[in-house]
């Protein structure tokens, strides 16, 4: 009797101490942001799930996964149709119904929205249900408005004049309609030749009028009408009508425009007054007579095939030429040196012979000749000039010869490229006298310099100067094999440029790769080494191999 009455006591209190706990302690709740939401395919939203009274990282599930994905309560409407997002925390949880909407079709024109006159583009329908393009429903095009000014057909527009057209796309069986307007635009070009220098050589030339390198277009055709013209400055120089008028020395910038557009070029009005033009042989050789006086070409010189020997030097030994002779850029060309003592053209240089081209059928070393000079002396600068030698022959000689003169004494050799070939391999040690840019130098400078000779292998050639970029190649003709190859790492580390026309080779890794039965060239360029020589006209030296494919 005692042990039962225990019993029901002990129970007693468990049941009361069980109900003391629940009362004591809150009940954890489970809050999303969103009891329903809808959506459109393709549309993300996010759930917040806040926890009350509780913690624990929150599950979430979906009932459909084929209308929407949950991750981390982040919704994506993957098709129509309704899903509901559960969010649980034990056996806490909360629900939230997703209803994504039918998918709507839409209709748009895709294309640029403006074009040029005579210019075709292209311009298309597209129909969509929801974000993905279907191509099975009929959609026709058409030329709402403006049709004179473009006209629509296959997918294409084609301007005709400027204006705006309107394109219109209906889709009947869908009740869709899509517009779209393009602006046809005048397709106009200005082209004005690049920054210019008017010489002044006579006070006749003031008020001359020089014509402007410049075309202006419109829609392919040249403007006739509604161009205008300004000068920075118009005591300088005026214009009109793609023409300046010189006024005085100075420089100014002159603009030619055209509706919006315009361009600009920079002219400069040099004075040479005080030198005298040379147009032609009769005028070189007429240096002789005024030998410091200041001389600027204006043409281009040549000397028919002539053989300029001691006799035709201009100057002596004690009348050294000590002006000033300005190539402007244009060349001496198509004559050689005599096979004689001391044959070019000047005997001493003490002045300053600048911004020429020379271009020497053969040159003969050994005879203490230069093609430009005998010497360049003490205060005697070549500048920016460029000697190329088709042949340069060995006469077996031993007085020392070189391109721009056979010596350099106390002178100054900057800016210049010189460059030839060998006429043969048949050359003795004699040739260690051909020293490139001058046969000897006696404390000249050099600045710049470059020289590249094309001579055999079995050449001697010395390299005495080293302020003088020098480069001696062999350049044989080259045969090989379809698919076979040959290094011209050689050729590729000497030349500015190394390229081949042709479609029997080609280059890569530096190699030459036979690819067809036949001939091609290798051309190798060749250029200056300084920027300053921009009066050349772009001169370059360019050598080319033959290359046999078999």
């Amino acid at each position: 009797m005692k042990n039962k009455y225990f019993l029901f006591i002990l129970i007693t209190f468990t049941l009361l101490t069980f109900t003391a706990c629940n009362k004591n302690n809150t009940k954890t709740e489970l809050v999303l942001s969103e009891n329903s939401v809808s959506m459109e395919v393709g549309e993300t939203v996010t759930l917040d799930a806040e926890v009350k009274n509780g913690e624990g990282e929150v599950d979430w599930t979906v009932s459909d996964s084929a209308v929407i994905s949950c991750s981390k309560g982040k919704i994506t409407a993957l098709s129509s149709g309704s899903s509901t997002v559960k969010a649980s925390l034990g056996d806490v949880y909360a629900e939230c119904v997703i209803t994504v909407a039918e998918e709507k079709y839409s209709l748009t024109l895709n294309g640029q929205n403006n074009l040029y006159v005579g210019q075709t583009v292209g311009i298309f329908p597209v129909v969509r249900k929801g974000a993905v393009a279907v191509d099975n429903k009929t959609v026709t095009v058409s030329v709402e408005s403006g049709s004179e000014f473009a006209s629509y057909s296959n997918g294409k527009i084609v301007g005709v004049k400027a204006g705006v057209v309107k394109i219109k796309a209906e889709c009947g069986e869908l009740s869709l309609t899509a517009e779209k307007s393009v602006e046809v635009m005048d397709d106009i070009e200005i082209n004005l030749e690049e920054n210019f220098t008017y010489n002044v050589y006579g006070d006749t030339d003031f008020e001359t009028k020089v014509n402007i390198d410049y075309t202006a277009l419109m829609n392919g055709k040249n403007i006739e009408e509604g161009i205008s013209w300004t000068s920075s400055d118009n005591e300088i120089l005026t214009v009109s009508d793609g023409k300046i008028t010189v006024k005085a020395i100075g420089s100014a910038v002159i603009t030619v425009s055209y509706k919006n557009l315009s361009e600009q070029c920079s002219v400069e009005i040099k004075d040479l007054r005080d030198y005298i033009k040379i147009g032609g042989e009769t005028d070189f050789r007429n240096i002789k007579n005024n030998m410091s006086g200041k001389y600027i070409m204006v043409n281009d010189i040549d000397f028919n095939g002539d053989i300029i020997s001691t006799n035709d030097k201009i100057g002596s030994s004690t009348i050294p030429f000590s002006g000033i002779l300005d190539g402007n850029g244009y060349s001496l060309k198509n004559f050689s040196t005599a096979n004689v003592w001391s044959g070019g053209f000047f005997w001493d240089i003490t002045g300053t012979v600048k911004n020429l081209a020379v271009y020497v059928n053969d040159f003969y070393t050994g005879n203490q000749c230069g093609v430009l000079a005998h010497r360049v002396y003490k205060t005697g600068t070549v500048e920016n000039v460029y000697v190329y030698a088709q042949k340069i022959i060995n006469n077996g000689n031993a007085w020392p010869s070189g391109l721009i003169s056979a010596y350099n004494v106390g002178g100054t050799i900057k800016n210049c490229l010189v460059a030839g070939n060998w006429a043969s391999d048949n050359i003795n040690t004699n040739a260690n006298y051909f020293e490139h840019i001058a046969g000897v130098q006696e404390n000249g400078v050099y600045e710049n310099d470059r020289s590249v000779i094309n001579a055999p292998a079995s050449a001697i050639i010395t390299t005495a100067y080293a302020t003088v970029n020098i480069t001696v190649i062999s350049l044989p003709e080259i045969e090989l094999s379809v698919g076979k190859s040959i290094s011209i790492e050689n050729y590729q580390a000497a030349a500015t440029s190394c390229l081949i026309e042709g479609n029997s080779a080609f280059i890569a890794g530096g190699m030459i790769i036979g690819e067809n039965s036949g001939t091609a060239e290798l051309i190798l360029t060749f250029k200056g080494e300084s920027e300053q020589a921009v009066n050349l006209n772009g001169i370059k030296l360019v050598f080319k191999i033959k290359i046999t494919v078999k």
